[in-house]
């Protein structure tokens, strides 16, 4: 039996021993199908409909693997990515920060903070392998960072509108009993409204449903937003979410694209946009189709006094 075939029948706890560059990671598609990928090509994408095999055992992360991996999964981000410092014990975290853990009352639970522009891990033993890593990974550089890059001075507004429409959600109720006890929540205090927010929108990041949307669906979520921007009065759904979601990570993979960037694209620019208005008849100046235009129902004029007809 070759080297390559024995490690594929061999339980991941017995091949501990094999080198990160020698070994092969197994995905498991959900009609039991399977795929072998070099574990250096993980760092980018997880095949869609395939989930990675469980762990049946092996030892916890150490601070060493922990940053190895956070090195190797944000590798080939290109964009202006915070700091991350990976550490085993709340005293190894800047003072202030420790001080902000300790005031709520945190310490027990608190696996990362983003704080400064900066991430911090406390890797072992409160996350017990790499698929929570990536967890947290994604909740603080996706959820947080990339949130607020993305965002800029549209956050708190964004916000605001995701707690009006979303604000007693269970996985905000949630929320609000882990962050908020003495003092309670105060729903009329916009710092404690958008902290529920911004965290509903990192725990959502946990799951990378968002790298699942698709095209269409972003298209759909732009046009609602710019039915919101016109007046009509439209609730966020979880697709919006995932929009959002879906752009704040390309902001921190490939960098400069944010709502305050030229380098954004106009809805009218996108692929799915122009393949179903790209035949329009209605150009713009320049004689390129498809040109916005916006249908408004004939005024309706009432008078006191009617005036008279002119013929």
């Amino acid at each position: 039996m070759t080297p390559p075939e024995e490690r594929r029948q061999t339980p991941p706890e017995l091949t501990a021993d094999i080198k990160r560059d020698e070994a092969i990671v197994v995905m498991r598609g959900r009609e039991g199908s399977t795929v072998e990928i070099p574990p250096h090509q993980m760092a980018n994408v997880t095949p869609l409909g395939y989930l990675r095999s469980a762990s049946t055992g092996g030892n916890r992360l150490t601070v060493e693997d922990a940053q190895y991996w956070c090195n190797r999964l944000l590798g080939s981000w290109k964009g202006g990515r915070p700091d991350i410092h990976v550490v085993s014990r709340i005293s190894e975290l800047p003072t202030p920060l420790q001080k902000d853990i300790w005031t709520q009352r945190a310490a027990r639970d608190v696996r990362a903070a983003f704080w400064k522009d900066n991430i911090y891990i406390l890797a072992p033993p409160r996350i017990e392998n790499r698929n929570k890593l990536e967890e947290v990974l994604l909740h603080e550089i996706v959820g947080h960072y990339g949130l607020r890059a993305l965002l800029g001075d549209h956050l708190e507004p964004t916000l605001e509108r995701i707690y009006q429409d979303m604000g007693t959600d269970p996985i905000a109720e949630q929320i609000k009993a882990i962050y908020f006890g003495n003092p309670p929540f105060d729903a009329t205090n916009p710092e404690h409204r958008q902290l529920v927010a911004e965290e509903m929108m990192a725990k959502l990041a946990e799951t990378a449903e968002y790298r699942a949307i698709s095209e269409w669906e972003r298209f759909e979520s732009q046009t609602r937003n710019g039915l919101r921007q016109m007046g009509f009065q439209l609730p966020l759904q979880k697709a919006d979410l995932l929009n959002i979601l879906y752009g704040a990570e390309q902001v921190v993979r490939n960098g400069g694209l944010s709502l305050q960037s030229s380098d954004y694209i106009p809805q009218t620019q996108t692929p799915a946009f122009r393949q179903w208005f790209g035949q329009s008849k209605v150009v713009d100046e320049a004689g390129l189709p498809p040109l916005v235009v916006y249908h408004a129902p004939v005024p309706i004029f009432r008078y006191s006094n009617p005036p008279k007809a002119v013929l």
